[in-house]
């Protein structure tokens, strides 16, 4: 059976230098995979070939539709994207903003229709935005706009999501909760959900699968358990890490230079 998405051999180089190279991975329909790496390890570009940049060689293909090729109303029905800086039209309300995610639906003289305003409506609700519909998005909070983005591809309803440190702007407890929320929209629509996430713990929680970039090259991909070990993440990262089992949940921490460790978070393991 084929995967959802499928990314071939892609290279990709600026100013003459590689920034990712070689890399293929696939992601079928309902699967979470968590794409991990140091800065500059290539995550971002990986992203945005996922999302119609050409690159250098290979072959990205979403439903077997080149990502390339294809037109972009087409793109936008196939995948959604948050980049980690989303831009904002200025003077533009939140509930417009969401609404733009539709667009993809819209004949080119047509309105929304009352199924439009019903997903724009659904996607605020879940994202606690609805107190904000008729807020300029120029003045939101850092955290309050990350929202406002999610409701957007929520809303776009397309098969793929793809997030850039989506959720880098919110505190603990609301990045937790958008989280899970993802999560459950990923089962609930069998979403395949590509992810660049930097806290390690939250990829093990919620991925069914991890990828680790390292200088634009695919170090090792597969089941949190089976990749996030400690002789690995001491390559990737550099710092000594440890791996640790806390009353059956992981915590994965590195080591300060005084010997003392510096926590990521712990994870439940998934059963």
């Amino acid at each position: 059976m084929r995967a959802l998405v499928e990314l071939s051999g892609i290279t990709v180089s600026y100013g003459g230098s590689p920034v990712i190279d070689d890399v293929s991975l696939t992601v079928d329909a309902g699967d979470w995979l968590a794409i991990l790496g140091p800065n500059g390890a290539g995550k971002s570009t990986l992203l945005r070939v996922m999302v119609g940049e050409r690159p250098d060689r290979g072959s990205a293909t979403i439903d077997g539709h080149d990502m390339v090729t294809m037109r972009g109303r087409q793109r936008a029905q196939l995948v959604a994207y948050v980049p980690q800086a989303p831009t904002f039209p200025p003077g533009m309300s939140v509930f417009d903003y969401v609404l733009l995610g539709r667009t993809p639906y819209m004949g080119p003289l047509a309105g929304e229709s009352r199924e439009d305003i019903a997903e724009v409506w659904d996607a605020l609700g879940a994202l606690d935005l609805t107190g904000f519909v008729d807020r300029d998005v120029a003045t939101l909070s850092g955290g309050e706009t990350q929202r406002v983005a999610l409701a957007r591809v929520l809303a776009q309803r397309a098969p793929v999501l793809v997030l850039d440190e989506a959720t880098a702007s919110l505190d603990v407890a609301r990045q937790h909760r958008v989280l899970e929320l993802i999560d459950s929209v990923r089962v609930d629509r069998r979403l395949a959900v590509i992810a660049a996430i930097h806290d390690l713990t939250a990829a093990a929680q919620f991925a069914d699968h991890v990828a680790v970039m390292d200088q634009g090259h695919l170090r090792a991909k597969g089941t949190p358990a089976s990749v996030l070990t400690e002789e690995l993440l001491r390559d990737v990262y550099e710092p000594s890490v440890r791996v640790l089992d806390v009353e059956g949940s992981t915590v994965i921490v590195s080591m300060r230079t005084n010997g003392s460790v510096s926590a990521h978070g712990a994870v439940e393991r998934r059963t």
